[in-house]
């Protein structure tokens, strides 16, 4: 059930992504920090497959190639899926590190595929490092 319940919120965080207008040219990204709380929370084989699925949301709203989030989110996933059992998930710093990790490689991997890179993508790993911890009180306070 909270796979179920995660995918939705994906879905719906994707929409109100899409929705929310650019301030100086950034903006606000919801699926890195939900992703983060799949990798940290979930299975591996679920965990990707929710970071796959929140990547191809992502980018079917987006002007970018289809597939590059999908492909950075897994990818990033599967680190944070690998090092999980080292770090402590309830710890800040871990959660913004694993968001910060998820925004950055997105913002990166679109900005290569664009064939451009810009101070967007530091700025984004920041904003979605901030956002994390919030994701993960809001998801633990769900689920529990």
């Amino acid at each position: 059930m909270n796979v179920l319940l995660t995918l939705t919120v994906i879905l719906v965080a994707a929409g109100a992504q899409a929705r929310l207008p650019a301030v100086a040219g950034l903006r606000l990204e919801f699926l890195p920090a939900l992703v983060a709380f799949a990798a940290l929370t979930y299975r591996p084989g679920v965990a990707l497959g929710l970071a796959l699925a929140a990547g191809l949301t992502q980018d079917a709203l987006s002007a970018g190639p289809f597939g590059v989030t999908g492909l950075a989110f897994a990818t990033v996933t599967f680190g944070i899926v690998l090092a999980r059992d080292i770090f402590d998930r309830d710890l800040p710093w871990t959660q913004m590190v694993a968001g910060a990790a998820l925004a950055g490689g997105a913002a990166l991997a679109g900005s290569a595929a664009a064939g451009f890179f810009s101070w967007q993508a530091l700025a984004l790993a920041g904003l979605g490092a901030l956002w994390t911890p919030v994701v993960f009180l809001t998801g633990d306070a769900c689920s529990s």
